[in-house]
């Protein structure tokens, strides 16, 4: 698709179905921020691995694109979704957030950016800095100790206190999206996998990686036809050593391998519509393939036409939907709910509170949070989870949604407290967010990596512009 088209669907579509509000706060009569929903289309949720302690959990979201600036934002909560505060962001470029923790115990964010630097934030998103290296960042399961993160990107490289050196990745094989790592000990298994994209078909491919990040032997996501131009997710369950089990989320699409990704089997998570975007997978904290929790839940965004007969225009549908037997059957979760005209994002915390991003055509979109109560716009305190109310998913371990987030240090429970957030709001510090994604054949091996829920739906409205004019005939 030409560039100047990509631009058009892209703004077709999130001016005509993603349309948001921009008023995050409410004001009360003393003049004082109350706290409100967050109404912004969310992009990326990122639970703290401290959240226990801390009550961390990072939005990476946007307004609607009739904006003209200082339209991407980062949004944190210190009290578990029951109020939100705006990031200063100042420097940052925007770019999927993810919390980790450093050998202390401290909370940082890592952001990716393919084209420049990606980055790194000290203070919970107010400042950030550039790492040195263009692409998408993975913490590697050392990070506490040496800070080591992989970047996937026209160079691979990790870069560590130590300083930067390159890694093979693929080898030119395919172009280089992201790496996963397991976060415990993988046995005989690939301790990394790599996410990339076919140069020749623009299909999505995973590789296996040994411990140097040297990448080998592709395999091809069955029915996996296109890329939506957000980097693929992986998850793996907590027995990877002996299971084998990995999840794999392209952004159309969702994927199971029990061989420690050599193969992967499609998963038919909503069925039934004219074309179906999952920006994002998470797992039930504790997930094992063989014992404990075996709950996988999937954001769905979906684009409906409506039967011939019946007139109407395509219409958006969705949900979170929700797995109990590790993926073979799913069922929307807590429907009807805000999240029935889509969901954008899904992120699981320790104690097994859901945030999940929505979609709500004609009326905006924002943000919704479970804790075994139903969806609601804010959640309850610190106080109401200390009895580890969840929603199924069980409790105890940390949530690594995919493999970007990194279990807490035992040191964590004494580490000081993270540096304090900005609240903005701070004008002007980010552009209207960039138009589509390319995969294949562009020079280099990088693939443009954009917000995920833009590229996956900008994917979507081919489809959706399909049936439109056919509906003109």
């Amino acid at each position: 698709m030409a560039r100047s088209v990509r631009r058009s669907v892209q703004l077709t579509l999130l001016a005509c179905l993603l349309a948001s509000t921009a008023a995050p706060f409410a004001v009360s009569a003393a003049g004082a921020p109350a706290p409100a929903p967050l109404t912004e289309q969310v992009d990326w949720v990122s639970v703290s691995p401290a959240y226990l302690r801390t009550g961390v959990v990072v939005v990476s979201a946007h307004v609607a694109s009739s904006c003209q600036q200082d339209c991407v934002h980062l949004w944190v909560s210190r009290n578990r979704g029951a109020s939100w505060q705006r990031a200063a962001a100042t420097s940052w470029r925007h770019g999927r957030a993810i919390v980790v923790l450093d050998g202390a115990g401290r909370e940082l964010l890592l952001a990716d950016d393919t084209t420049t630097s990606a980055q790194r934030s000290g203070d919970l998103g107010a400042t950030w800095n550039d790492l040195g290296a263009a692409g998408n960042e993975t913490p590697a399961p050392s990070f506490a100790s040496d800070g080591a993160i992989a970047v996937a990107g026209s160079r691979d490289v990790v870069v560590s206190t130590a300083g930067a050196h390159d890694v093979a990745g693929s080898g030119g094989s395919m172009h280089d999206a992201e790496f996963a790592f397991a976060q415990s000990p993988a046995g005989s298994r690939a301790p990394a996998l790599l996410s990339g994209v076919d140069a020749r078909s623009g299909a999505p491919l995973v590789e296996r990686c040994d411990a140097s990040l040297s990448c080998a032997d592709p395999a091809a996501l069955p029915g996996g036809t296109q890329w939506s131009g957000a980097a693929m997710t992986m998850a793996f369950s907590n027995g990877y050593a002996s299971d084998g089990v990995v999840f794999a989320g392209t952004g159309l699409g969702v994927y199971k391998s029990s061989d420690g990704g050599a193969t992967f089997a499609p998963l038919s998570v909503a069925p039934g519509a004219s074309a179906t975007g999952t920006p994002m997978l998470a797992l039930g904290p504790g997930y094992a393939e063989h014992g404990g929790s075996r709950t996988v839940y999937v954001a769905v965004v979906q684009i409906i036409k409506p039967d011939s007969t019946a007139g109407g225009h395509p219409h958006t549908a969705g949900g979170v939907y929700r797995s109990t037997d590790g993926g073979a059957t799913f069922a929307s979760l807590g429907s009807p709910s805000a999240l029935d005209k889509g969901a954008t994002a899904i992120a699981v915390a320790p104690d097994g509170r859901l945030f999940a991003g929505y979609l709500d055509f004609p009326g905006g979109a924002g943000l919704v949070c479970n804790d075994g109560t139903g969806w609601k716009p804010l959640c309850g305190g610190p106080a109401d989870a200390a009895g580890g109310k969840g929603t199924g998913a069980g409790s105890g371990a940390s949530a690594c949604h995919a493999a970007r987030c990194l279990a807490a240090p035992a040191s964590a429970a004494t580490a000081a407290p993270s540096p304090g957030v900005a609240s903005g709001p701070t004008p002007g510090v980010v552009p209207a967010i960039q138009a589509g994604a390319h995969a294949g054949g562009a020079s280099g091996h990088g693939v443009v990596v954009v917000g995920v829920v833009a590229a996956v739906v900008a994917a979507l409205l081919a489809v959706a512009g399909a049936l439109r004019a056919a509906r003109r005939h």
